[in-house]
């Protein structure tokens, strides 16, 4: 099964505080990785949202899949935000 940005995200995050105060270098190393993917995330998503416009306009719709994959990118997005990274 293939995890979401977003599940991944939440795991990214549930690593790094297991972390906290007890391994400062893994704690270091999940909050780089947890950088390292919030910035994918945030690469993806313009990449997306500009050929969404396209598809749009070609097609008259957006397909559920990319309104999805969108709405997953924002979500880890946020969540990494909401968890100071």
């Amino acid at each position: 099964m293939t995890k979401t940005e977003l599940q991944i995200a939440e795991e990214n995050i549930k690593h790094r505080e297991s972390c906290r105060g007890v391994n400062y270098p893994n704690q270091q190393r999940w909050e780089d990785i947890s950088k390292s993917h919030q910035s994918s995330c945030e690469r993806f998503l313009e990449f997306l949202v500009r050929h969404e416009i396209e598809i749009r306009v070609l097609n008259g719709t957006t397909p559920s899949w990319l309104i999805e994959e969108i709405t997953d990118l924002k979500q880890a997005i946020k969540l990494y935000s909401e968890n100071g990274i």
